[in-house]
């Protein structure tokens, strides 16, 4: 670009140059012959008039025009009134002999003939014979004598081609002379110009921090500043941008929603934090190619027409299934598509286990009191009459009212665990002392079935961990009395204590019943939930007891986990934080 521009610049002046000088040659020539001819012609009319003078005083025509001839060094011709020649400066012909054959065409020339009619008369030509231009000056003398003189043009000729050899001369000095001064024009341009393309390329390839900083006082010097203000600017907006993109940023991955925008493609260009855990890594791609549902292509598809809409998502991300709530809205002038998809999977399944609580709580709730009501209908219908079969039906009613009981009390103690509002007190407990008291509380339940309950790991060195008293008693009670219900006559439930490591203790209860069939693992813990329900309500469970348990376990910091197989009994394991005894020193 510079190079075109120097020689743009040099071609110019170059060419202006030269074009002076041309239009000095052409100039020069009309006007140097204009002016010279002008001069000749007076100097001859002057010489002619001097030849007419002379000839007024009664000089001898042929004397006169060699005399005059002679010292004008002119060629001087006199006519008499018929056309005769009288005088001839160039000839030495005797006067009075008439020359009409030899010179009638002179004598009729038109510089001759309009001396006779205007008094003078002026031509330019090339006398017969002869390839010189010269210059005739004819005038009128007394009594029709016309004496002309002429000159050949050869000194304008002269003059005109010394003129042409200084202009060229002087024009070819100009040429070299505009050259050197247009390439230092040229250079002292072309240094900052391409600081400037330099600094610019440099911007464009995002090196914001580049600058020009010239030190000209010239507009070259001014257009710099202009760039270093203009990066300023830029480096200001860009820096305002990032901030502003920053703050973005952190709003959207702070987003419990994942959020995506498309451009008009339908192609996602923005994701945030909560996006990315639900569906990877998804720029470039279409919404529904991150996130397969028709539902979504629709609403996505709508927004890009103008349509805003909500839509409900039932998808598979990975390997679990997801409900996600959509809400999908096109961007100003749409140039794309917002969407903020919200997981509703978990209070979907909430909701469900509501529902499901409620409906299996109904259920368990209804059968004792069926059973009640009849019972007691049958009592007043008469029965009470009979001592043996109001004893029976009195024996169920009591029956089925323990374990409404029981059912309410679980119900309650479920509640206690799963309410935020329920303040555990963690403290540290002795984990001996806990299983000591479990184990008596359960003793004749377990004698009754000829079930023999041990205890391993308990050394000279007590364990404690951090955990409510009442919550890890529920704990222990529940495990343990499963055990029992669960493991045929003569069979063991033993507790194991021991340190895991550092930080957590581990409670194991084993029994050797008939274990549970590995598809029933994952659901243990749900509420309501029976391996055998036919049997656990035979034995008396609620089917809450286990469900009690994760959640107390959970609310004191620790976990529960299970292992079975059938046939080789079960084993639960609690694990809890250990924790110094109240009174320790540091």
């Amino acid at each position: 670009m510079l190079g075109s521009l120097r020689g743009r610049i040099v071609g110019a002046i170059l060419l202006v140059t030269l074009a002076g000088m041309v239009q000095s040659l052409l100039i020069s020539d009309p006007l140097i012959e204009g002016q010279e001819t002008r001069r000749m012609e007076r100097e001859l009319a002057a010489i002619a008039r001097t030849t007419v003078t002379r000839l007024v005083r009664g000089g001898e025509a042929h004397d006169v025009a060699e005399q005059v001839g002679s010292l004008a060094s002119a060629h001087v011709v006199i006519f008499g009134p018929e056309g005769e020649l009288l005088g001839d400066s160039a000839q030495l012909r005797p006067t009075g002999e008439r020359l009409r054959d030899t010179l009638t065409e002179d004598s009729r020339a038109s510089e001759v003939m309009s001396a006779r009619t205007e008094g003078s008369g002026t031509s330019v030509r090339a006398p017969l014979g002869s390839r010189t231009d010269r210059l005739f000056v004819a005038v009128r003398a007394e009594r029709g004598v016309v004496v002309r003189v002429d000159r050949a043009l050869t000194p304008v000729d002269e003059m005109r081609s010394n003129l042409r050899f200084v202009i060229v001369g002087v024009g070819a000095a100009a040429l070299l002379l505009a050259w050197l001064l247009s390439e230092l024009l040229t250079r002292s341009l072309a240094r900052p110009i391409a600081e400037i393309a330099r600094a610019a390329d440099s911007l464009t390839a995002g090196d914001i921090g580049v600058r020009v900083r010239s030190e000209r006082d010239d507009e070259l010097g001014g257009l710099g500043r202009s760039f270093d203000r203009m990066a300023d600017a830029i480096d200001q907006r860009i820096a305002r941008m990032g901030s502003e993109e920053a703050q973005l940023r952190t709003i959207l991955d702070a987003m419990v929603e994942g959020v995506f925008v498309t451009d008009r493609e339908g192609r996602i260009q923005l994701t945030n934090a909560a996006l990315q855990r639900l569906a990877g890594r998804v720029e470039g791609r279409t919404a529904v190619e991150a996130i397969r549902s028709a539902d979504l292509h629709e609403a996505v598809a709508g927004a890009l027409r103008g349509v805003e809409s909500s839509v409900t998502i039932e998808t598979r991300l990975g390997l679990d299934p997801r409900i996600l709530a959509a809400q999908v809205a096109p961007l100003p002038g749409r140039k794309g598509v917002v969407a903020v998809l919200h997981d509703v999977t978990e209070l979907k399944l909430a909701d469900t286990v509501r529902r499901d609580f409620v409906a299996n709580a109904s259920h368990e709730l209804r059968t004792p009191l069926t059973a009640i009501r009849g019972f007691a209908e049958t009592l007043a219908d008469g029965a009470i009459g009979d001592p043996v079969l109001a004893k029976r039906f009195l024996g169920r009613i009591l029956e089925h009212s323990v374990r409404l009981q029981r059912l309410v009390d679980d119900l309650l103690e479920l509640s206690r665990a799963e309410s935020p509002d329920v303040v555990f007190t963690l403290e540290p407990v002795d984990v001996s002392a806990a299983v000591a008291k479990a184990l008596r509380g359960l003793e004749r339940n377990a004698t009754e079935k000829q079930i023999t309950l041990g205890v391993e790991g308990l050394g000279s060195t007590a364990l404690f961990v951090q955990a409510d008293a009442v919550a890890l008693d529920h704990v222990l009670v529940n495990l343990i009395d499963n055990g029992v219900k669960y493991t045929p006559e003569g069979g063991h439930v033993t507790v194991r204590v021991r340190a895991a490591d550092d930080d957590y203790a581990e409670l194991e209860v084993a029994d050797t019943g008939g274990g549970i069939a590995q598809q029933h693992l994952s659901r243990i813990f749900e509420r309501f939930y029976r391996v055998d329900s036919g049997r656990a309500r035979e034995i008396g469970g609620t089917g809450l007891g286990l469900a009690i348990v994760k959640h107390f376990a959970q609310r004191m910091g620790g976990e529960v986990t299970v292992e079975s197989k059938l046939g080789r009994g079960t084993t639960f394991l609690v694990r809890l934080r250990r924790a110094r005894p109240s009174g320790a020193g540091a």
